[in-house]
């Protein structure tokens, strides 16, 4: 398809996407690096890599209507404060949005025509990390996060403010996820996989006496 490609993952995995997209494909990886964006054409063969860490630099310049946008470790985006409440010049409350990681995937995610959500721990701590990356991937669907939180994640006011803390209603909260997720198996996973290796490096004395940001750059 001609259609715009982008992904959007850590910065230390952007030369492993890059390493296996030429691997495995006949697209043209193409890394945009930098903390300051710039417009760009998207060429129709490519496939361009840009990480969460520089994302407020080059969210602005990537939207378009057709474009096929792949969030790897999406719980990057997990956080659900995305905008925030303002009053304009005239007396009138609006909302804008935060320049933080969540609110620029979710302008892109919202803009694009096809999205794809990678991770292998969809909640890292609880049930409410589940909202914003469903929001992604379905925009509108989950309603806000209160009521998301309400709902699955038996959110009650307390004396310091909401506790979303909890987790209900999950019989049906896994059925709904289950027309939208993808669950790949350890088996699945190890099938391509290289076979296993054991390695033993010997490290002398003088290497193990080194303080441990030199150790570090030792083993890069």
């Amino acid at each position: 398809s001609p259609a715009p490609k982008l992904v959007v993952t850590r910065a230390g995995a952007r030369e492993v996407w890059r390493s296996e997209i030429r691997l495995r494909t006949k697209f043209t990886p193409i890394l945009l690096k930098g903390k300051e964006g710039h417009p760009i054409d998207y060429v129709p063969r490519a496939i361009y890599i840009v990480a969460y860490e520089t994302l407020s630099g080059w969210a602005p310049h990537l939207h378009t209507s057709d474009l096929a946008v792949v969030f790897d470790e999406s719980h990057v985006a997990k956080a659900w404060k995305r905008m925030e409440r303002r009053v304009d010049s005239e007396g009138r409350r609006c909302f804008r949005a935060l320049d933080n990681v969540s609110a620029h995937c979710r302008s892109l995610a919202h803009s694009a025509k096809r999205v794809l959500l990678l991770t292998a721990t969809p909640i890292p701590d609880r049930v409410r990390d589940l909202w914003a990356q469903l929001d992604l991937c379905e925009p509108q669907c989950w309603g806000t996060f209160f009521e998301f939180a309400a709902r699955y994640c038996g959110a009650v006011r307390n004396e310091f403010g909401w506790d979303t803390t909890g987790s209900t209603m999950s019989e049906e909260l896994g059925r709904r996820l289950d027309t939208l997720v993808y669950r790949v198996s350890q088996a699945e996973v190890n099938a391509h996989l290289p076979p296993l290796r054991r390695e033993r490096i010997y490290l002398s004395p003088d290497t193990l006496s080194r303080p441990g940001e030199g150790m570090a750059q030792l083993m890069r």
